[in-house]
């Protein structure tokens, strides 16, 4: 066993010995470190300054009560909570979560990946994360006030412009921004650029909620120009039934992709020839009207329905899961690779279980993981922030334009590391390494802190 092996290995037990019942982070940290190990071998001075010892620590952890008092008048409790991960790079930036599922466990995980999904973007932004256990769906629309309040009221202290600025998330879209940021603005007497994912007419950026998924769809064409592919006519699968999946439809039909599989909650239908525009606004407006299923749609069109099955197990050049966690499973990647797909990109942070990861890289299938795909949603959020600090507001060609710019040069780090380090084109030792050093090197230049 090589020396970086026993400090990676050393680091990870003392991790799990401290914080046994955090699952998912820990899995998540042991994940990244080993597959940085070829730099911790290369560059000794990252041992020699502890540099994952404090790498899997957060500098600040916030675990807070928000009381709040519901339409009967009965007074509700929950959890909320705020992780400042790493400001090596500048003020923490990250989402906010209001989820049943919430909690520190599932915070310090998102907040470890923000770190490095920010460091990506080569823009000037530490990583953290924050949110609470609520259910959203159940609050009424002044119980959602009375709890942000609430909310803030606990927080709002430990954020601001050059400090931590939240951003939003699941259960968390511009309305809640609004609520979050009228709170904050009473209490700490600054507007300023403290929060991202607001309304344009009161400091968001246009693009802000499809930023992500047009991301997704400008990595996927860099993808396949490497391979000497072109992203036209190439043949697409996309899961998911939310603004992710319908914004990368979008612009893949934009750039003439076919879109070959869809997915809803229910299962998923097969349109060998492509969605057409006219399909493509039926599926967004039952999104709008809170539809999460996908047989309308095939009945509609007279289209190959398959209920209960993911859309993994049909010709494709390319995959790009939007749904769910863990949703590309080993049989999915082995269905992908007999069908000849090219490439899988994560649409969805963690979409591919590490069992398929290393199936679809050991036959040279092209993996890409979301920290890096789906880096659009922080880029566009930094330049949100960019915005209000010159007291402007871009048009959407402005900052598409922007946008397509960085994911292409997000790309070719991740390309330039992965072939620094002997596996050119493994994306995920490129993005791993290539945040990692930049987040490092700047830990060593700012001291033992």
């Amino acid at each position: 066993m090589n020396q970086a092996r026993r400090y990676i290995e050393r680091v990870i037990s003392d991790l799990n010995e401290r914080f046994p019942w955090e699952i998912e982070y820990d899995q998540a940290v042991a994940e990244f470190l080993f597959s940085i190990e070829p730099v911790l071998e290369r560059e000794k001075s990252f041992e020699e300054a502890r540099v994952l010892e404090r790498l899997v620590v957060p500098e600040r952890m916030h675990t807070f009560r928000v009381v709040w008092t519901d339409d009967t008048n009965r007074v509700q409790t929950n959890y909320g909570y705020r992780v400042q991960f790493n400001s090596a790079l500048g003020p923490f930036m990250g989402g906010t979560h209001f989820h049943a599922s919430v909690n520190m466990d599932l915070i310090k995980f998102l907040g470890f990946e923000t770190v490095f999904k920010n460091a990506l973007t080569g823009l000037p932004f530490g990583g953290g994360m924050g949110g609470a256990d609520v259910d959203t769906h159940s609050l009424s629309q002044n119980e959602m006030i009375r709890f942000c309040q609430s909310y803030i009221g606990a927080l709002f202290r430990h954020i601001g412009p050059n400090v931590d600025v939240p951003g939003s998330g699941e259960g968390v879209g511009t309305r809640e921004i609004g609520y979050l940021l009228g709170s904050f603005k009473r209490l700490a007497w600054n507007f300023g650029a403290s929060f991202t994912g607001k309304s344009t007419e009161w400091g968001g950026s246009n693009l802000r909620p499809e930023s992500t998924g047009y991301g997704v769809v400008y990595f996927a064409q860099n993808v396949l120009e490497e391979k000497r592919f072109e992203l036209r006519g190439s043949r697409m699968a996309v899961s998911g039934f939310g603004t992710l999946a319908s914004s990368v439809i979008q612009k893949a039909l934009a750039a003439g992709a076919r879109i070959v599989a869809i997915s809803g909650s229910d299962g998923f239908v097969y349109q060998p020839d492509g969605v057409t525009q006219e399909g493509f606004e039926f599926i967004r407006n039952m999104k709008y009207s809170g539809r999460d299923e996908i047989w309308p749609y095939a009945e509609r069109f007279n289209l190959e329905y398959v209920p209960g099955k993911k859309p993994w197990n049909v010709p494709c050049d390319i995959a790009i899961p939007c749904a769910f966690k863990d949703e590309i499973e080993k049989e999915d990647a082995e269905a992908l690779i007999h069908n000849g797909c090219l490439a899988l990109i994560e649409g969805t942070n963690r979409a591919t279980t590490p069992v398929a990861i290393q199936l679809l890289q050991d036959t040279r299938t092209t993996f890409v993981p979301g920290k890096a795909a789906n880096a659009g949603g922080v880029v566009v959020s930094a330049l949100e922030i960019n915005q209000n600090q010159m007291g402007v507001l871009w048009s959407s060609d402005e900052v598409d334009a922007r946008l397509q710019v960085i994911m292409k040069d997000i790309h070719d780090t991740c390309l330039a590391a992965s072939t620094s380090y002997g596996d050119k084109g493994n994306y995920l030792m490129g993005a791993n390494i290539s945040s990692f050093e930049r987040i490092a090197n700047a830990m060593i230049e700012q001291g033992a802190l």
